[in-house]
């Protein structure tokens, strides 16, 4: 609460190795299940004032929510496809370019939600990846900048209200900087 700065717990024993890729709104939570031996991840929406869980029947890594929370973006696995998933029922559908799923990691909704930006990495490019930009309902999509270097565990990036990149790399001494790009 912005006002009185109070703070409940909605989940409890939330751990990386178990449970990851978290989307948040005022309203509901998304996360990931792992699961061991890997292949039969879930993919989990709960609802924050009655705790009702929801298990999607897309498996999905869940990346941004819309700000009023009636659309979930994620990627699913194992191939990247990028899905937008519509409440109540979180049914997915991807973001389609000529029948062929959008692939990308790590999505994100544009300011007005009418764009999704997402990360390809560079495989001749080791530590180094792609900001692309596509239309919600498909599209050609387009590629922005390179971002790098980072550790690949470490990469990051985000948007802000205006539609500035915000990402993480690293210097050449190893340490972390953080770097803004507005759009083209």
């Amino acid at each position: 609460d912005p006002e009185s700065s109070a703070t409940e717990l909605v989940l409890d024993d939330f751990h990386w190795s178990s449970q990851n890729w978290l989307a948040a709104t005022t309203r509901r939570i998304a996360y990931n299940i792992r699961s061991n031996p890997p292949g039969n991840e879930r993919a989990i929406v709960q609802d924050l004032a009655t705790g009702e869980r929801q298990e999607l029947a897309a498996q999905i890594f869940p990346a941004d929510f819309t700000r009023d929370g009636r659309f979930l973006l994620g990627r699913r696995a194992p191939d990247y496809a990028l899905l937008v998933c519509a409440a109540p029922q979180f049914d997915c559908v991807p973001v389609m370019h000529d029948d062929a799923a959008v692939a990308g990691a790590m999505p994100r909704w544009s300011a007005d939600e009418s764009q999704i930006y997402f990360s390809r990495a560079r495989n001749d490019k080791p530590g180094f990846a792609d900001i692309w930009r596509v239309d919600r309902d498909g599209g050609e999509p387009q590629r922005l900048f390179e971002i790098g270097p980072y550790e690949p565990q470490n990469i990051s990036f985000g948007v802000a209200h205006d539609d500035t990149i915000i990402w993480n790399q690293y210097d050449s001494r190893g340490s972390s900087e953080i770097w803004v790009a507005d759009q083209p």
